[in-house]
């Protein structure tokens, strides 16, 4: 697994009907580094995925009661980023189309090369990478944009603000020094019409802000959801 993170054991759920299946794929990916948790029946592998996190599911096609297949339109609809390699004793290519377009990784039949197998473990470990990667990236420009849109609405607005509010002060120095108004008191409202006019910048941060943070805060739970 040189190519993979070498800090993380990756989780494998192994689901097979066949015991010796189980107990061989088990040894052998458990030897090649993977953590490895075995299920002998599509219920027994819904209830492995609601207490674990997985990375890949190696999944029989043919099992008694809900068939491998169904159990992949499952697992993909609840756990979307999750890489299911589908195992199967008949090579069937009609079948073989039907989980690829169900979102499975691949699919190998039995009896099975374990080097086969992991390299199809390893295959499907680093697509998954690959797409966080990019689902992370996504994120990241969507946040850029974010921030790019509220620094464009404070220009435009600070703009307004600074061409007006200088005017007015401008023009309420001058008429306060023909007025003979004392230069002190005049200092001492400048620096409070600025004071002012900070408050006022704030309070348009804040108002740009908020749509912006709600938005990022749909589209991050959008994403959590589908994982």
């Amino acid at each position: 697994m040189d190519d993979l993170a070498n800090d993380y054991q990756y989780k494998v759920l192994i689901v097979d009907d066949e015991t010796n299946i189980c107990g061989l794929l088990r040894e052998s990916l458990s030897d090649r580094g993977y953590q490895c948790t075995t299920a002998q029946s599509a219920a027994q592998a819904l209830e492995r995925l609601n207490e674990f996190k997985f990375d890949v599911v190696l999944l029989d096609v043919g099992m008694p009661g809900m068939s491998g297949v169904e159990l992949l339109n499952r697992v993909k609809s609840s756990y979307r980023s999750l890489a299911v390699i589908m195992l199967t004793a008949v090579d069937e290519v009609g079948t073989a189309v039907e989980t690829m377009k169900a979102g499975a990784s691949d699919y190998i039949t039995k009896p099975f090369d374990l080097d086969r197998v992991d390299k199809a473990v390893r295959a499907a470990l680093e697509k998954v990478d690959r797409d966080q990667a990019a689902n992370t990236e996504k994120v990241t420009d969507e946040n850029m944009a974010a921030i790019d849109a509220i620094a464009r609405g404070v220009e435009a607005r600070q703009e307004m603000l600074d061409v007006h509010s200088e005017i007015v002060v401008r023009q309420t120095i001058d008429i306060a020094r023909q007025m003979g108004l004392p230069e002190n008191k005049i200092e001492e409202w400048t620096a409070q019409r600025e004071e002012q006019s900070l408050r006022k910048m704030k309070r348009i941060v804040s108002s740009l802000v908020k749509p912006v943070q709600e938005s990022l805060t749909f589209t991050n739970s959008t994403e959590n959801h589908s994982d």
